[in-house]
């Protein structure tokens, strides 16, 4: 127990969150999709350097959603899980989005976090965000708002279809918001397999 590190995810089934969900304790919840663009980024950056800087961490329970992707179920799932504003309205993200971060505490929705999924416009502003000034009034780790933030040409990629922020620049920002969410989310954990 000296020499081993425990890793700090742990994958879980859709059972298994329900079991977590149900029983009155607190949890912080990752759902991804491994073939999510937003996911491959996030994990590799962002999510193992959390991990790596917080050795005694509690733990991060995932959900990989890609089984579900194209199948009829795929939007019940996302409401199941709280993802989407129609079972979620404070703390979901439209339809649900990935990736997706849940605080629940004692069987509530307490807390979320949305990393990426930004929109941007011709002249450079996030013109559709999580972080928008009436949510973030709803959140406990930050008051970063990102609807309004103008960016650079060096800041986005731009195709003939869309402007989109780049992850290399977005993870400036993005870094804060996730750290933050994690250092309020999981010192409040209480479940355990």
């Amino acid at each position: 127990n000296n020499t081993v590190r425990a890793p700090g995810c742990y994958f879980i089934t859709r059972d298994d969150y329900n079991v977590i969900k149900n029983s009155g304790q607190n949890a912080v919840i990752y759902f991804e999709r491994t073939g999510c663009g937003d996911c491959t980024a996030l994990n590799p950056g962002l999510l193992r350097s959390y991990i790596k800087n917080h050795a005694d961490m509690n733990n991060i329970y995932v959900v990989d959603c890609e089984s579900y992707r194209g199948t009829e179920e795929y939007q019940t799932v996302k409401d199941e899980f709280g993802m989407s504003v129609t079972t979620n309205p404070t703390f979901g993200y439209e339809q649900g989005v990935f990736p997706f971060f849940s605080y629940i505490e004692n069987g509530n929705y307490a807390s979320g976090a949305v990393i990426y999924n930004d929109s941007v416009s011709a002249d450079l502003i996030i013109t559709k965000s999580y972080y928008t000034a009436e949510r973030v009034e709803s959140l406990q780790y930050t008051n970063n708002v990102l609807v309004g933030k103008q960016l650079t040409d060096e800041d986005v990629n731009k195709s003939q279809y869309a402007v989109t922020w780049t992850h290399e620049s977005a993870d400036e920002e993005y870094k804060s918001i996730l750290d933050s969410f994690l250092d309020y989310a999981l010192p409040k954990v209480t479940y355990s397999f």
